[in-house]
């Protein structure tokens, strides 16, 4: 699922960047070149879960700035990456959202 999180999350970047919408630093990595590679296979700090964890909420980031200007509501990158998290998240009573567990766990 890590995969499927960070190309969502890497691809609404990368339509971010060419339309010249300004992305928070601390996501602006989505868009580099090696950057795949280095989430998904290099990282030894963090557990999948715990990778898949941060680009959700990365993506939660983006979402919030897309949805200000309504200026990617058009795009297959928006449109996939919010049915991503509909599909594959929750938001818990608290208001935080969080990975949906997986059937029979």
């Amino acid at each position: 699922m890590l995969e499927l999180f960070y190309t969502c999350v890497a691809n609404l970047c990368k339509i971010m960047d060419e339309r010249g919408t300004k992305i928070p630093d601390e996501q602006y990595h989505y868009i580099k070149k090696d950057d795949y590679n280095k989430c998904i296979y290099h990282k030894r700090d963090m557990d999948a879960t715990e990778r898949t964890v941060v680009v959700m909420k990365d993506a939660d980031i983006l979402i919030k700035i897309c949805d200000s200007t309504g200026d990617f509501d058009d795009t297959s990158e928006y449109q996939l990456l919010i049915r991503l998290l509909k599909e594959r998240t929750i938001i818990d009573d608290g208001g935080s959202r969080r990975l949906r567990q997986k059937r029979g766990s």
